[in-house]
């Protein structure tokens, strides 16, 4: 399977990990630190992923792992492999969503899924998996980086085992979609002009 979009500070629902920082953030502005990540392994997509006029696209393979063929680049900015997957953080009880196609994030996800796939039937219908975040001896995300240039770096998780869905892990995609629905204005007959 192996194989964000970074919103705005405060609140955000999007988990990053940035390489110069070598830590979780969400969206922009707000570090997470965190030892437990709960990931709702049935929610992964994975396919292509592209910033172009301002803005970060995808396009979702039909099944997690298999990709669609790649598609034409825009301009400049060309696809690269991307993921999305529904997370709940335990130790902050935060739902967000780890989307992303930087290479660390993916490399990321890749090992994480490493980790599970050997155990992948135990899981029961509704279980999602917990893992831990590894750490070194200084309390730090351990990492592992692409080369000795040490450009790239990616954290390193550790599954733990799969467990009933936490009370508090809402689907944000769901929520949002919820949300965007309940903005409509209701129209009542008086608001029809004929």
């Amino acid at each position: 399977m192996g194989l964000l979009d970074g919103g705005g500070g405060g609140t955000s629902m999007y988990l990053v990990y940035k390489h110069t920082d070598k830590c979780f953030w969400l969206g922009k502005e707000d570090i997470v630190e965190f030892d437990k990540l709960v990931v709702d392994v049935d929610s992964v997509k994975t396919g292509w992923g592209i910033f172009s006029d301002d803005r970060h696209q995808y396009v979702w393979g039909e099944k997690p792992g298999i990709l669609g063929p790649k598609p034409a680049d825009i301009g400049d900015d060309y696809w690269r492999k991307a993921f999305s997957v529904e997370c709940y953080i335990k130790d902050t009880e935060e739902s967000v969503l780890w989307q992303s196609f930087t290479v660390g994030n993916c490399n990321a996800f890749n090992a994480l899924t490493d980790t599970y796939l050997d155990r992948f039937e135990e899981k029961k219908p509704g279980q999602v998996g917990a893992f831990l975040s590894l750490k070194d001896d200084k309390g730090r995300l351990q990492v592992a980086y692409k080369d000795d240039k040490r450009n790239t770096s990616w954290p390193l998780f550790e599954f733990h085992s799969w467990i009933d869905r936490p009370e508090g892990f809402v689907s944000v995609i769901a929520a949002a979609e919820q949300n965007k629905e309940d903005a409509k204005p209701e129209i009542s007959e008086k608001d029809i002009p004929f």
